[in-house]
């Protein structure tokens, strides 16, 4: 079974971001967006550095700077079984953000926190 991991890390310049994570991973983005960077940092991992507004545009949530306290992060798990997923962590006591939706950059993704409050996604290709 061929499956992704992506860590997105939400930043205030994605841009900026870049040029400190292309130096600790000495290697270009695969992504490089104004609004989404994301590195290939091992086989089937990957980090992206999405910009604070996309998130809360696209959920309806508020974030804090990561210069406060709490950490901000999504786990983004692109997988062919990521229904089975999604309903095993709704099971276990995830709250339910969204539903799985069509997303314009090609993923079918539902979204859940975590019971510590962590944002799980959970996505398919469309």
């Amino acid at each position: 079974m061929n499956s992704e991991v992506e860590w997105i890390w939400f930043v205030d310049n994605p841009l900026h971001s870049a040029e400190f994570y292309g130096s600790v991973v000495e290697r270009a983005p695969r992504l490089l967006l104004p609004t989404m960077v994301a590195f290939d940092i091992g086989p089937g991992m990957v980090l992206g550095l999405m910009r604070r507004q996309g998130i809360e545009r696209l959920l309806g949530i508020e974030t804090t700077s990561p210069r406060q306290a709490g950490a901000q992060s999504e786990l983004y798990w692109l997988r062919p079984d990521a229904a089975a997923l999604y309903q095993r962590a709704l099971s276990a006591g995830a709250r339910n953000l969204s539903d799985f939706q069509d997303r314009d950059w090609g993923h079918r993704v539902a979204y859940v926190l975590d019971p510590d409050g962590h944002l799980l996604a959970f996505a398919e290709s469309i």
